[in-house]
């Protein structure tokens, strides 16, 4: 159900989700046969992850991912680590929309010594608690 403004399902705003109905239709047996077998070949890929892109399913490395993320990080000379997460987050990169995804590679980012972490400042947060902050940039 991609359009011009949304890439997948989850970047629908939940009032927006009706008129989808509008858009569907009952598949034919060879339509079902055919989405199947791109099913298939889907899982005999078997790669890191599968995103969707102008209405097909691909299958991508984490690479993909990556690249995503680092396009983001490029804009800035530094940036909070949790900033970074929830801008991937509103962004719905590559569809994903849990935090989960982005940490994780993020946090290999930082293990392959492409993401640096350049300062922890201890600041408050939104409860007025102070914790420790990671500033990251790529690495220079």
């Amino acid at each position: 159900m991609a359009d011009s403004s949304h890439d997948n399902l989850s970047s629908y705003l939940e009032n927006e989700i009706p008129n989808l109905l509008t858009k569907t239709k009952l598949l034919s047996s060879k339509e079902i046969e055919q989405i199947d077998a791109k099913w298939q070949n889907l899982i005999k890929e078997n790669s890191d992850l599968r995103v969707i892109r102008k209405n097909s399913l691909l299958s991508v490395s984490y690479n993909f991912l990556d690249s995503k993320i680092l396009e983001i990080l490029k804009k800035y000379d530094e940036i909070k680590y949790w900033t970074l997460v929830s801008e991937c987050i509103l962004k719905r990169l590559c569809g994903f929309c849990a935090d989960i995804f982005f940490i994780a590679r993020i946090d290999n980012l930082i293990n392959q010594n492409i993401i640096e972490i350049c300062r922890i400042k201890k600041e408050k947060n939104m409860i007025g608690e102070i914790r420790e902050q990671k500033y990251i940039r790529i690495k220079k």
